[in-house]
């Protein structure tokens, strides 16, 4: 739980660690496979009137050769969310990545999984479990 930024997401079971020390407000490794997961929020800096497709673009930043395989858009009960899942190089290396940027009422909240396209299958899955358990409490003002 993160109560100045809002939120609260149980961390996945079987592998995965807390990396601490990072900029992001989570950030979780997986032990035996070429994949992180990474839960940040921004608050107060995002104007509330521009579109998720606009907020999420600075998670691609790096990212060589990009092919956005899905983008949509949707409402849900804790907001609007924008979802994307883009292939692309970085740092030499092939990745798939799966985001979602949902809008809360005071923060935007980017979850994301990071893998290898080898790897990509084995966690998705367990990425996808843990987004409707993600939940907005209290705060989310810094």
């Amino acid at each position: 739980m993160n109560e100045a930024k809002g939120f609260a997401v149980p961390l996945p079971p079987n592998g995965w660690s807390v990396e601490t020390g990072e900029e992001a407000d989570l950030l979780l490794r997986h032990q035996n496979r070429k994949a992180g997961m990474v839960v940040n929020a921004t608050c107060g800096e995002i104007p509330s009137g521009r579109p998720l497709e606009i907020v999420s673009r600075h998670l691609f930043f790096g990212i060589r050769a990009k092919e956005v395989l899905r983008g949509e858009r949707r409402a849900t009960a804790q907001g609007e969310v924008f979802e994307v899942v883009l292939r692309g190089e970085l740092d030499g290396e092939e990745l798939l990545l799966h985001a979602h940027t949902l809008r809360g009422p005071e923060c935007v909240y980017d979850l994301v999984l990071f893998a290898s396209p080898e790897e990509y299958s084995r966690v998705n899955g367990e990425f996808e479990t843990m987004l409707p358990r993600f939940q907005l409490v209290g705060g989310g003002t810094r």
